[in-house]
């Protein structure tokens, strides 16, 4: 243990490059007890960093960060991102958007694609699941797909809550 001039300090290290430096010659991590039964480890591995939950029934990797920036759920990632079955009785993934507001877009969440150059590049597709209020005042669900052509994007497809198929 060890605290530097700056105010860094190093665990397995005498040299601390961070304000909490961990060094180790197999896997470093962080452990998070919540009481004796459930932890959280966040540990640096040979390809990034892992995240594992502890319980009485054993130790599972939840999620993993590689080096090259692909991300994993449940199994190192093999792909840029990479979600697995078997996290959850359902194995659901969500998409979430806090907003309450109604109406076409809002409401609702929206799954962008973008193009070869993702930093820069415009929206090319998007699926959006929305909330739009129904002539009557209620609010229903669609699932509308888009793509963009010239910057302009548009509805192409939209499923509504009632099943049925249109734009």
């Amino acid at each position: 243990f060890s605290i530097d001039s700056s105010g860094n300090c190093g665990i397995g290290t005498t040299d601390p490059a961070e304000l909490l430096h961990l060094s180790s010659s197999g896997d470093a991590g962080i452990r998070l007890d919540k009481s004796s039964v459930v932890a959280t480890r966040i540990k640096s591995v040979s390809t990034g960093l892992a995240f594992f939950v502890d319980t009485s029934s054993g130790t599972t990797e939840r999620m993993r960060i590689d080096s090259d920036g692909k991300v994993g759920f449940g199994a190192t990632p093999g792909a840029p991102f990479d979600f697995r079955t078997g996290l959850a009785a359902n194995s659901q993934f969500t998409i979430n958007n806090a907003s309450t507001t109604a109406g076409s877009g809002a409401g609702g969440a929206f799954l962008k694609f973008h193009g070869s150059n993702a930093a820069s590049a415009p929206q090319i597709a998007g699926i959006d699941g929305s909330m739009t209020n129904g002539t009557d005042g209620s609010e229903s669900g669609i699932l509308a797909f888009f793509t963009t052509n010239s910057g302009t994007s548009s509805e192409k497809m939209r499923i509504n809550s009632n099943g049925t198929i249109g734009i």
